[in-house]
């Protein structure tokens, strides 16, 4: 008797629970973003139609007869994806600032190459103008790219930008990016970021960096700051607390920011001298003399490098700021009394004490006694001029390589307003107050 063939095995089917990602989704779904902040999805799946694609799902079977096992439908609650959405407070607590990957030497050059370029476009014309005094323009930007892109469309329009206030919303842009990356952060690594600034600090205090040193001080005095470094209950260590308290006393506004003041001063007169000395050391006449002179200069070390920083934009606008206050003109006889103009006439007021000059010959009646120009006023303007023009030259010679996206990243900078700072430290301390 032949053997009878076996018959084929039941194909038995797995059915593996269903995860959010294997629920089809209508390809027409839009998730956005309404007026509260809270992700919605439109045209969702049918009820009716969840249950019968699961329902529809081949059932598992342990033998002949054996009851088969319906999925239940899956809630409607389950099909969106947690990906498209991101609770604020899981926002702030991923956060990571782009500094802590990267050297302070690195991020403390890309700072001053953007300084550089800043403090370069700045013409001596805006500063003594005094016209940024009464200015409108709102100088605490949040989005540098976004500030520069209204810039451009106001220059498109026929406006003409005023690159002083470029230079001051870069200044205020940077101290609160500071404070906002340390208030952003997870409490747990708030020092370390502070401490990073500080080195990023000094580093720009090594590299005669002066206004990026000037803003991230700015930035770390700041109230949220000691605010959130208070709620995460860290301290500074003993190099970071030492570093830091003797930077901002070097950088100290007293006496018009003296010590960056008399450091830019006492560089601008070193490249002065180096300029001479490399002017008298040109060789030049006899052929013997010249070639004797090239063999020297070969066998000795290579001349210092010409000194280069870039300056803070503060110390002439706090001279000018105080110097704009005497002035213009002088009444010979009360030197410290003010000169009046007649509203109805539009001329000079008479001397308040003319009998001062009763001993002297009488005037021709064409000729009236005028007040006097403030000479010493426009020297001290012209003097702070100077000066400034000098940094220019101090800040052409400050080169740095930079990365493209590392540029771009710390040249893009953002800052939060106070409403914004309030929520981060509400968030992380668990309250809503």
């Amino acid at each position: 008797m032949e053997p009878q063939p076996k018959p084929p095995a039941e194909a038995k089917v797995v059915v593996e629970p269903r995860t959010q990602a294997q629920v089809p989704v209508e390809p027409k779904a839009i998730v956005e973003e309404n007026g509260s902040g809270m992700s919605r999805r439109e045209e969702p799946m049918p009820p009716e139609r969840v249950r019968s694609r699961a329902s529809s799902r081949p059932s598992t079977s342990t033998g002949t007869g054996s009851p088969s096992v319906e999925l239940p439908p899956l809630p409607l609650s389950t099909l969106g994806d947690p990906r498209l959405f991101t609770p604020p407070e899981k926002k702030y607590s991923k956060h990571r600032s782009f500094i802590l990957s990267h050297k302070s030497d690195v991020l403390a050059n890309h700072f001053a190459m953007i300084d550089r370029e800043l403090f370069l476009h700045l013409k001596f014309e805006e500063l003594v103008s005094q016209d940024y005094v009464n200015t409108t323009d709102d100088l605490n930007v949040l989005d540098w790219a976004q500030y520069l892109r209204e810039r451009a469309r106001m220059r498109a329009e026929g406006h003409k930008p005023n690159d002083l206030n470029l230079i001051r919303s870069r200044f205020n842009l940077m101290a609160n990016f500071v404070a906002s990356e340390i208030v952003l952060t997870n409490p747990g690594d708030r020092l370390m970021i502070h401490s990073k600034f500080v080195r990023i600090a000094w580093k720009s205090y090594s590299s005669k960096s002066f206004n990026a040193l000037v803003a991230i001080l700015a930035g770390l005095d700041n109230h949220w700051v000691k605010r959130a470094l208070h709620q995460a209950g860290a301290k500074l260590g003993i190099w970071e607390t030492r570093m830091l308290r003797d930077l901002q006393q070097w950088c100290t506004s007293d006496d018009d920011f003296r010590h960056i003041r008399q450091t830019v001063e006492a560089l601008s007169e070193a490249k002065s001298v180096v300029a001479a000395s490399q002017d008298t050391s040109t060789p030049n006449g006899d052929p013997q003399t010249t070639s004797s002179s090239r063999s020297r200069a070969a066998s000795e070390l290579k001349p210092p490098q010409p000194p280069a920083c870039v300056p803070f934009f503060g110390i002439y606008l706090s001279q000018l700021h105080r110097f704009s206050v005497l002035p213009d003109l002088i009444d010979p006889t009360a030197p410290n009394e003010p000169v009046g103009v007649d509203p109805e006439t539009n001329t000079f007021e008479p001397p308040a004490h003319p009998e001062i000059f009763a001993n002297l010959a009488p005037l021709p009646p064409s000729v009236q006694l005028e007040p006097l120009i403030n000479v010493h006023k426009q020297r001290l303007i012209a003097g702070v001029v100077k000066s400034f023009v000098a940094a220019q030259h101090l800040a052409v010679k400050v080169q740095h390589p930079t990365d493209k996206k590392l540029f771009q990243k710390c040249l893009k900078l953002r800052g939060l307003d106070d409403d914004t700072f309030y929520r981060a430290l509400a968030v992380y301390s668990g309250s809503d107050s």
